[in-house]
Formats: structure tokens, sequence, C-alpha cells
């Protein structure tokens, strides 16, 4: 992977030509959280595996040789994206010392990547117990010391290193996890292997995994949040949405993804979604001849849809009064589906009527036939620096891309979109010369243009109106992450995680409330009497391989309290009532606020079946229940033996 190539690369007319670092961080961040989703059996589960996927991408062998002020260029790239994002530079003393410490991280893990491959290419030979050892306490040490240079100390330089923070303590997760799954074979003792997993205060040495993973997450979202309302409080939305959505891609996206490390809890890989939403920037006219930017709370209102249940836009539709000399548009509204739910729903219409409607039509999720790129056609006959929207172009990727208004007359042409995701690596072991992981980011533009490798769907069309206009005159373009899955496909070897907002209907009362940003979308919120309701797919599996899943729930709840778990499946059906305890006293939703609870079982047949999770609050009484997400965890045996 040749670093030098991350330069210019965005042609006229791109959204995020504005900083090639900003590029760098939100490609390398795509390219992480992608990597982990993607990767499968057995390379997730393996020592080291993870980390000799992501490595490359944050030290780029070609960067300069490892342990070098060269080799940390992702690292300065993300330091100096975020500087640039928030207009504040980090000091260079500070700056020079965090990366020292990544020097020193980037050594040792790689004399810990080389130990383990030692041993595990040597099975048997005890002599290469102790090396491992080592060189896992060196790369422990270093990643803390690595993490404390990036941390908020000063706290004036804390926005600025949190994506930093974010892969820093990403890649001492890592280790942790390493060292609780194998920490034994490499002659650790049992005593020591759990301390590494679980050490409170007031127990004498450093934190365990569980610790770090409540101390890691809530730092990055509290840090996010601080930076986040401080450009809310600069009072342009686009400086606010696009701290917003670059931060999302380059942490919290990788936040989402740390309670599936924990290998008490996630025993074999796990697959997971993300159901967030990011905007691409406004487009249009969103002033008057007064003042140059609508108030933010009125873009925000305009452009940002409220949370609901994750949904699949299947209808734009777009009223416009047109003449010879102009195209106004004046209305939109949107049609959507809901996850396996066949009826289709308004998303709520903004405007006013025109004379003609032309109309997006996009297939049914489950064709896997998405929007992956938008191009806005655009003048400014008038006023400089303003653009009069004329008309999109929509890119699909299987079907014909379609137009609304299309213009034959010349435009400025904006195109929107997310960066690719990279090549997923093939079948790879680590520790083998012959097969070692493969992994390079092929496509560095953003936004991405090629649809082999799109990352994130179009998803929403936001509009607004300016003070001094009739027309919509301003646009933003919701996009979420390809990981989503439209059939809530049950893996029978992973552990299977489907997000509560992908369910195909709330009753009585629930609702969907804003995600803290750890979760990596929205939950659903059940009071009292209420209930939820989520489809699956569960393919037809031998019972050699999976004989049942037992159903998990990752919730909140202030007070203990009673769940009905009903499923109603093709095959089968079952219910039963689940005692919740408690899991915090209430307040903010922080990471040890959640907990987990198994419910029921659902067992696995030679066919295929859809099937309804239907999940009730039945009380007797009791506060509201938060519903994170609902896991399918594949088991054998009998239930009994469970």
């Amino acid at each position: 992977m040749n670093y030098k190539d991350w330069g210019d690369r965005c042609a006229d007319g791109e959204l995020f030509a504005r900083s090639n670092a900003v590029i760098d961080g939100v490609v390398a961040g795509t390219a992480i959280t992608s990597y982990i989703l993607s990767l499968a059996f057995p390379i997730a589960s393996a020592a080291t595996g993870i980390m000799s996927v992501l490595l490359p991408i944050l030290w780029p062998p070609t960067a300069g040789n490892p342990g070098t002020s060269d080799a940390q260029f992702t690292w300065k790239q993300m330091m100096l994206a975020v500087e640039e994002l928030i207009n504040n530079a980090i000091t260079a003393e500070a700056k020079r010392d965090a990366i020292d410490a990544l020097e020193n991280l980037q050594t040792s893990v790689n004399a810990y990547n080389q130990a383990v491959c030692n041993f595990q290419n040597n099975p048997g030979n005890d002599i290469y117990k102790l090396p491992v050892q080592r060189a896992f306490e060196n790369a422990d040490r270093q990643a803390s010391q690595a993490i404390n240079h990036l941390n908020d100390n000063p706290p004036t330089h804390a926005v600025q290193f949190l994506p930093s923070y974010a892969q820093a303590a990403n890649i001492h997760l890592l280790l942790l996890r390493d060292v609780v799954q194998y920490g034994e074979s490499w002659g650790f003792t049992s005593t020591q292997v759990q301390q590494y997993y679980d050490n409170p205060p007031p127990r004498p040495g450093n934190p365990g995994m569980k610790q770090r993973l409540s101390q890691y997450t809530d730092y990055c979202v509290r840090w996010y949040n601080t930076g986040l309302q401080q450009q809310y409080n600069t009072g342009n939305w686009n400086k606010f949405n696009d701290f917003r959505r670059d931060m999302t891609i380059m942490v919290l996206d990788i936040v989402s993804l740390w309670p599936t490390y924990d290998p008490k809890i996630y025993a074999v890989p796990t697959k997971s979604e993300l159901t967030r939403t990011v905007y691409t920037p406004l487009i249009g006219y969103s002033g008057s001849r007064d003042s140059p930017n609508v108030p933010i709370n009125i873009a925000e209102g305009s452009l940002v849809d409220i949370p609901r249940l994750f949904k699949w836009l299947r209808e734009l539709q777009v009223d416009a009064r047109e003449t010879i000399n102009a195209l106004n548009i004046t209305g939109r509204k949107l049609i959507f589906q809901n996850t396996l739910n066949n009826e289709l729903w308004e998303g709520g219409y903004r405007g006013n009527p025109g004379i003609t409607t032309e109309t997006l039509t996009i297939p049914s999720p489950q064709s896997n036939d998405d929007v992956w790129k938008i191009t806005t056609n655009a003048s400014n006959p008038y006023i400089q620096g303003v653009l009069y929207i004329k008309g999109w172009d929509f890119s699909f990727t299987q079907s014909s891309d379609q137009s609304i208004y299309p213009r034959t007359y010349q435009t400025e042409k904006i195109r929107s979109g997310l960066p690719c995701r990279g090549y997923f690596p093939a079948p790879c072991a680590p520790c083998d010369p012959n097969n070692l992981c493969s992994v390079e980011i092929p496509n560095r533009s953003v936004p991405c243009d090629e649809k082999n490798l799109y990352s994130h769907r179009f998803s929403y069309f936001g509009a607004g109106h300016s003070a001094d206009a009739q027309a919509l005159s301003y646009f933003s373009y919701g996009w979420t992450h390809v990981s989503a899955d439209a059939n809530n496909l049950i893996d029978p070897y992973k552990i299977t995680q489907i997000p509560a907002v992908k369910g195909s209907s709330i009753w009585n009362g629930a609702t969907v409330i804003k995600g803290p940003g750890s979760t990596g979308g929205d939950l659903v919120q059940l009071p009292i009497r209420t209930s939820m309701h989520l489809e699956v797919t569960i393919p037809g599996f031998d019972e050699d391989i999976v004989s049942y899943y037992s159903i998990r729930i990752r919730y909140a709840s202030s007070q203990a309290t009673s769940l009905g778990v009903q499923f109603e499946g093709e095959i089968e059906e079952g219910s039963r009532l689940v005692e919740l305890p408690a899991t915090y006293s209430g307040g903010d939703l922080t990471y040890n606020t959640f907990g987990y609870q198994f419910a029921t079982e659902v067992t696995s047949h030679s066919d295929s079946q859809r099937g309804t999770i239907i999940l009730n609050h039945v009380g007797p009484s009791g506060p509201n229940i938060i519903i994170d997400k609902i896991e399918f965890v594949p088991q054998k045996g009998s239930v009994e033996e469970y």
C-alpha cells in the first residue's frame, strides 16, 4: 500500500475535496471498521488475526521503516484531520510526544506478532512461550503509554487526538482479547489471565479488559459529544455535520464493535451491523441575501431524520414548477419500508405541491440493488458561491441509473457518497508465510467511484427552504452502512447481533430513542405493556453444525422487570417469561449501563424458516426497558444440556 498515493485524488466537484488529511482519516476509518465487520472465521478467532489485517492500514509498509516518524503517516493524518475539522491545532510538543509513543507501540506490536507466530509455527516447543509472554507484556505496556499520550491531559488536545486514541485503544483491546483467550497456552497462570480480563479497583495492578472496555468507550463518547457541541455552537450546520459524520466514521463506528471483543461473552466470531445514518454536506442555497446560512436548528430539523426503526428507502418523489429558464423544487415525499415488513409507509411530505412530479424508485432491499452515489446538478447564475439545484442522477449497484429532472444544458455536477470499503482479505493465515493476510485499500476516492466497493447506501433525502424562498433550496443526503442486512439472516457459525431498530414494527407506545453513540445506532424503548416485533431468517443446517440458537438480549433497565419473549416461526413456536435484573440506577447510557440476559431457544432445522421475535414488556411494573441488540448464539447438543 503506497501512502504517497493518498494525495490529490479528488476531482473538482467532490464534496470531500477540502482536505487530504480528512480524506485519509475517513478512508482509514471506513476500511478498519469494514474489515472487522467482514472478517470471517477463523481469522477473527486467531491470535493476532484481526490485528494482522489492521496494522498495514494504521502503519502502511511503504510509509517508512517500522518505529520511525515517517511510518506514523496514518496517525499524523488522523490528527491533522481533526485539527482541520475544528480549526484548532495540537501543540508541536504534544504531537511529537504522541508520535514517539506510537513509534514504540508499532515496534512492540510487530515484535508481539512475530513471537506469537513463532509459537504457533512450533507447537509443542515450550521454548517459544516465554518470548510471547515478554512480547505481550511489552506491547501491553506500550499501548497503555501511547493512550496516555493521546488522552485528555491536557484537555485542550482531547478532541484532536480522539481518532488516534480510539485506534490505539482498539489495538490495546485486541491485545487483551488475545491474552484472555490464549494466555494460558503461552504459560501465563489462570490467575494472571483472569486479572488481565477483570481487575477492578481497589485490587492492585492495572485494570483488566472489562475495565478498559468501559473506560475507553465512555471516554470516546464523552469527547465526541464535547467536540460535537463545540461545532454546533459555531452556528454553521456544515461544520457541525462534517464533524458528526467524519468522527462517527473515525471513532464511534469502531467503538460500537468493542463489546464483541469480550471473549467471555462472545466466544466465537460475531456478525454485527451498523444502523446509524451519516449525512453528506449541505448542497444548495440555505441562507438569504442578508444572512448566508439558515439557523443551525432549522437546518438540522430540515435535513436530518428523527429516530425511528431502521428503514429502507423505496421511493423519492420530487415536485417542481418548471419553466423555460428555471426549475423550482417545491416539495418532496419519501416512501419507506421496515426490515422484512412488506408494508410501505410515507415518511412525511416537505414543501408544497408542484406542477410536475418525478420519482426515484428503489427495488426491494432483498435485491441488494442500492443507490451508492448521487450526482447533483446545480448552477449559480445570480449570486457568487450560491448553488441552485437543477436535478439529480442516482447511481445503482445493479440496475440502470435513474434521474430526476435530468438536465440537457451545462450544469455543475456535485458527487455525493462515502469512501470505498477496501478489498476484504481472502482466506488466509496470519502466521503462514505462504498465505499471509493481504491488505490494501485499492480505491481511495471520496466519494467512492467503484460500485463493487461501496460502503454506504443512500437512505434519506433531507430538504429545506431558505428564508427568502418558497421553493426547496438546500439538501443533504443520508447514508447507512452496507453491513445492515436486509434479511436479518442468522449465521450458524457466528453470534448474530441484530440491532433492535431492525425490528419490523413497534406497538402500543414503544418508541425509538437516540443511541448514546456507542451502540452503532439508535435503540428501542419499551415502556410497560408495549412490544416490538423482529423478523428473522434462519437458514437450514444440519444439527452437527448447530443444534439450536440461544436468544440473548442486550438491554438497559434501571429496575428489575419482566419481559415476555415469543418466537413464532414457520416450523416451531415457543414463548417464555424472562426476569430482567436492573443494569443501572438511571441517568446517561454508558458502557456499563447495558447487561445481557438469555431469553429463550430456537431449534435449528434442516429447512430454513422465517420467524418473528416478539418482545413484550409485561411488568407488572417498572421503568422503560431499553433494547440495544437481540442476539442469536449458536449451540450444539441439547437444550437440556445447555
